[in-house]
């Protein structure tokens, strides 16, 4: 799926954000602007085949396999607080 594609992009430029609209490129923001990473539109539906794919409802043990460090961060985020 290309979502992995768009979040590698984003980790490797320093982005901040993934946005994903119906009729518009994905679009990620770097240093405060938003740009587009892929010059395809995105169709009726692809947005909901993108949450449903990386849907971690329950799923901990995928979470964590698929983002290991993301994980750690927002485990250590909350031992911080």
């Amino acid at each position: 799926m290309q979502i992995e594609t768009w979040l590698r992009t984003l980790a490797e430029q320093g982005g901040s954000d993934l946005y994903l609209s119906t009729g518009a490129p994905p679009c990620a923001k770097f240093d405060g602007e938003l740009r587009p990473i892929a010059s395809s539109v995105m169709a009726p539906g692809a947005i909901a085949e993108v949450a449903d794919a990386w849907s971690f409802a329950g799923d901990s043990a995928r979470a964590r396999r698929l983002f290991p460090r993301a994980v750690r961060h927002r485990q250590a985020a909350e031992w911080c607080s």
